[in-house]
C-alpha cells in the first residue's frame, strides 16, 4: 500500500514497509529518498536502457548503463574524499583521493597492460600520450595518438631514473644517472666517483663499459676529484661485450696537456709515442728528432 501525506512539515510518500520519499519544508528543507535505509535501489531509465543510472541500495555503488558490477563502469566514493572508476574485470582504472596533506590522481591498469593520459587538440592531428607501457616500469612519452600502446615513443624515464630520448635507456649501473640520446650517445654522471661526461657507443653496467653496437667507442670524462679532463678511445668491438678504453689525451688541473700519456712533466705540453724519423710522414706531420720536435 502507498500513502501520500501533505502536512505542515512537508510531503511524504510511503509504502507499507518503507518511507520511500520525504520532502521537508522550512529553512532546512530537504528531499530524502529511502529515509529508513532499506535495501532498495534508486533507478533511472532511459528510452532504451532500464538502468541508465542505478544506485545500489545495499552497497552504495553507482552504476551507469548497467546493474551488474561485472558489466561496466562503477563509481565508488569513499574515505575523506575519493572517486574510483572500476571496469568490468574489477581493475581500478582511475582513483582520485586526498588526505590532510596530499591530493592524488591515479590511473592503474592490470598487470602488463597500459595506462596513460592522452592529450588531443580539437580539430588538430597532433596527439600525445604519457603513461606506462606494458608493465615495463617506465614512464613513456609518445606522439601520434593519445593511446600510449600505439603512440610513437619519443622519451622514456626508466625505473632507475635514467632518461632516453628516442631510445630505451641502456642498463646503466646503479651508481650512474644517464641521458641516452638516439642509439649511440649518452650524457652520464657517476655519483660515487664524481665523474661525469659523454659517451659514444658505450654505457657502464656497474662493472664494465659495454659496447652498444659493433662499432668504435669513445668517451670524455670531467672529474670533480682531481679536476681532470680526459678523452678515451676504443676500436670496434661486439655489441654487448666489454670495452677496453685507451686514455688518449688528458688536460690536468694545472693546465698541462698530455697526449698519449697520463704523466705530466715540466712542460705544458707532453706528447708520447711520436715517430723518431720523418720517413713515410706527410707534410705537416710531427716527429721526434732526438728530443727535438719537428714538422715534416
Amino acid at each position: 500500500m502507498t500513502t501520500f501525506a501533505n502536512g505542515e512539515s512537508g510531503l511524504s510518500v510511503r509504502t507499507k514497509i518503507n518511507n520511500v520519499l520525504q520532502h521537508t519544508d522550512g529553512t532546512a528543507g530537504e528531499l530524502v529518498i529511502n529515509e529508513n535505509g532499506a535495501d532498495v535501489d534508486f533507478r533511472v531509465e532511459s528510452d532504451t536502457n532500464p538502468n541508465a543510472l542505478l544506485l545500489d541500495g545495499a552497497t552504495g555503488n553507482v552504476f551507469i548503463g548497467n546493474s551488474d558490477a561485472g558489466a561496466g563502469a562503477r563509481l565508488n566514493v569513499t574515505g575523506r574524499a575519493g572517486l574510483t572508476v572500476t571496469d568490468k574485470n574489477s581493475h581500478v582504472w582511475t582513483t582520485v583521493n586526498s588526505t590532510a596533506d596530499t591530493a592524488n590522481f591515479n590511473i592503474r591498469a592490470a598487470q602488463t597492460k597500459n595506462a596513460c593520459v592522452g592529450f588531443t587538440e580539437i580539430n588538430v592531428a597532433d596527439r600525445w600520450a604519457v603513461g606506462i607501457k606494458g608493465g615495463n616500469g617506465s614512464l613513456v612519452f609518445g606522439s601520434g595518438t593519445s593511446d600510449i600502446g600505439t603512440a610513437t615513443e619519443r622519451m622514456r624515464i626508466d625505473a632507475s631514473g635514467n632518461l632516453g630520448l628516442g631510445v630505451v635507456p641502456s642498463a646503466w649501473g646503479a651508481a650512474y644517472k644517464a641521458l641516452d640520446v638516439s642509439n649511440n650517445y649518452a650524457l652520464f654522471n657517476n655519483g660515487g666517483s664524481g665523474v661525469g661526461g659523454l659517451a659514444s657507443n658505450a654505457y657502464h653496467n656497474g662493472t664494465n663499459w659495454i659496447y652498444k653496437t659493433s662499432n668504435p667507442a669513445t668517451k670524455y670524462h670531467q672529474e670533480v676529484i682531481g679536476g681532470l679532463h680526459s678523452w678515451y678511445i676504443a676500436p670496434s668491438g661486439t655489441a654487448g661485450s666489454a670495452i677496453t678504453f685507451t686514455q688518449a689525451m688528458t688536460l690536468d688541473a694545472s693546465g698541462n696537456l698530455l697526449i698519449g700519456t697520463t704523466s705530466s712533466g715540466a712542460s705544458k705540453l707532453r706528447i708520447s709515442g711520436l715517430p723518431t724519423s720523418s720517413a713515410g710522414l706527410s707534410a705537416g706531420d710531427v716527429w721526434n728528432d732526438g728530443g727535438t720536435l719537428k714538422i715534416a
